[in-house]
């Protein structure tokens, strides 16, 4: 195609010279060739278009073009060059020469914008092929994942029924030593023996603890071990224990009835016993000698039942307890008003006092926290929740609460408080002579026929105090009504919870950590605003908290010899971004 198309191209006077012998024509411009080539006679000893644009720029196209934008500043130089050079040959006339320069800067726009095009179509197609490849690498690492949770499933299946078998036959194996004689348990032990691959280990074991013994020695010999040797401790003692259950129970009446006297004496001196090796070969006779003793005959009773798991229950009445009241923050408390927020703080100082005392100590950061909170909707409901939280257990379900039933009782659990927290710290065994005496007086009050009234009267008097400290905090199409009735229950079940903690002789440790300079513990914290996140690679990172809502509890048992504490439930917690 040409590039002066009919539109543009000059119609050449009678006057002027014709020029077509000295322009390059384009239709036999190459763009593949080295530089333009001159075809014509030159003007009057100035060189051709082409020629005086080569000794211009004194250098060909480059032989390797190195980058697109080398490529494009190359081309347009040469542009340029050509379009200077036709305005400077004064042998063409001056419509030729901006005509002919129009084109040419026309003509190297255009191969630009189809550069960019061609470019972004490429750009485009890798970009194409890149997501292609990443979609196809997340599916095979998201394959390789299910394969290696597959796989290990099928392991810990396969392990769960080989210790099963494994039991099985180590309980089928001390059962049948337990039922047969001696001579019986020697052929057993010549087979055993001449079956492993390290020759015999010798011919006398005749209980489960020679077989232990075996498999301790085929171990020292680089031997296979034996199923036994991988018994644990419990199975082991608890088959241990049946066999003692059919030689105590069984054995004894089969001796009864075929005697009148009771066993009292061990083996006469001097007993025999002939046993054979896997040869047939006859061992000298060996003398077991057992001590004579007069046992009394003991019925056989099974083992009292273990006590039950206080912790499992305590911790899943707190979850219970914590559901309750984030389900209600999330339903009447979490659409945000500022309006309402700011006539909190102006006009309710006891309440913003309260606010404030759950962040900072300071008054003006802990105003600027709670606002920044308040005005979130992804962080407000959890604020009103710490709010109800730290009244529900500073208030509901604390000893204190029954320092209302009368006079006596105040005084009475004032003391045994003071005791308690006195310096130095009471010993463990004051410590729980008081906690049983708080004990003792809390099941006096649930036992007394007034207990009932004092009850109803406590329920009132809270979820009166918390409908009037969550309800400025209420969004404001909620129906009132039924969020005080859902508050009537949360007190309830706080207020039976109490009850039975304080009543069981046991001491509860509930602690919400300070906001000031603390930082985010695995071990006694769960970030809620975290889910997805190794809680230890939050701890590594040294999070910031930026709101807590549960308290960390830890239960304390110290009626046994040894103290048991327990940890009930780990302390909720927001973290700063």
């Amino acid at each position: 195609m040409s590039l002066l198309s009919s539109r543009s191209r000059p119609t050449r006077r009678p006057g002027d010279p014709d020029l077509r012998g000295s322009v390059v024509r384009v239709e036999h411009m190459d763009p593949s060739a080295p530089q333009f080539v001159p075809t014509q006679l030159k003007h009057n000893g100035n060189e051709s278009i082409s020629s005086s644009s080569t000794k211009d720029t004194g250098d060909g196209p480059p032989s390797e073009w190195l980058t697109r934008v080398e490529m494009t500043t190359w081309f347009e130089s040469r542009i340029a060059d050509i379009v200077a050079t036709v305005g400077a040959t004064t042998q063409i006339s001056l419509n030729v020469r901006e005509n002919l320069s129009k084109e040419l800067q026309r003509f190297a726009s255009e191969w630009k914008e189809r550069e960019n095009v061609v470019e972004y179509n490429e750009n485009d197609r890798l970009r194409n092929r890149i997501r292609h490849l990443e979609r196809e690498l997340n599916k095979a690492n998201h394959d390789h994942i299910l394969r290696i949770k597959e796989l290990e499933r099928t392991i810990a299946l396969q392990k769960e029924e080989l210790d099963i078998k494994e039991n099985q036959l180590n309980g089928k194996r001390l059962l049948w030593l337990a039922s047969h004689p001696a001579s019986a348990h020697q052929k057993a032990l010549d087979t055993y023996n001449s079956t492993l691959p390290g020759g015999e280990l010798g011919p006398y074991m005749t209980s489960a603890r020679d077989l232990q013994n075996a498999a301790t020695a085929n171990k020292r010999l680089n031997l296979p071990p034996t199923s036994l040797g991988r018994l644990s401790r419990t199975s082991l003692a608890a088959m241990e224990g049946a066999v003692q259950d059919e030689q105590s129970t069984g054995g004894l009446l089969r001796r009864l009835e075929s005697s009148t006297a009771l066993p009292t004496g061990g083996a006469l001196p001097s007993a025999h016993s002939t046993y054979r090796d896997h040869n047939r070969a006859t061992q000298p006779a060996t003398e077991i000698n057992f001590p004579t003793s007069n046992m009394a005959v003991v019925p056989f009773q099974n083992p009292a039942p273990p006590p039950p798991d206080l912790g499992a229950d305590y911790t899943a009445e707190f979850t219970h307890i914590f559901t309750i009241i984030e389900g209600w923050c999330r339903e009447y408390a979490h659409m945000v008003n500022p309006a309402q927020d700011r006539g909190i703080a102006s006009g309710n100082q006891g309440l913003w006092t309260y606010m404030m005392r759950l962040t900072y100590p300071d008054p003006q950061s802990a105003h600027s926290h709670v606002m920044a909170l308040l005005s979130n909707e992804q962080t407000r409901f959890w604020f009103v929740m710490r709010m109800a939280m730290t009244y529900c257990f500073e208030e509901i379900m604390h000893p204190k609460t029954f320092q209302q039933f009368n006079v006596a009782v105040s005084s009475k659990l004032k003391s045994i408080k003071d005791r308690l927290d006195a310096k130095p710290v009471p010993s463990i065994d004051a410590r729980q002579e008081l906690i049983r005496e708080q004990s003792n007086v809390v099941e006096q009050i649930i036992g007394s026929p007034h207990y009932t009234e004092f009850r109803n009267a406590a329920l009132m008097h809270h979820t009166k105090h918390l409908r009037d400290m969550l309800g400025p905090l209420l969004n404001k199409n909620c129906s009132r009504s039924k969020a005080g009735a859902d508050l009537g229950v949360l007190v309830i079940a706080c207020f039976d919870l109490g009850s039975k903690m304080w009543s069981a002789r046991l001491s509860f440790q509930i602690i919400f950590p300070e906001l000031l300079g603390a930082k985010f513990v695995a071990g006694t914290m769960i970030a809620k605003d975290h889910p997805n996140d190794n809680p230890f690679h939050l701890q590594t990172k040294q999070k910031r908290l930026k709101l807590v809502m549960t308290p960390s509890i830890t239960m304390r048992d110290d009626n046994s010899l040894t103290i048991i504490a327990k940890n009930l439930h780990k302390a909720n917690v927001l973290l700063m971004t």
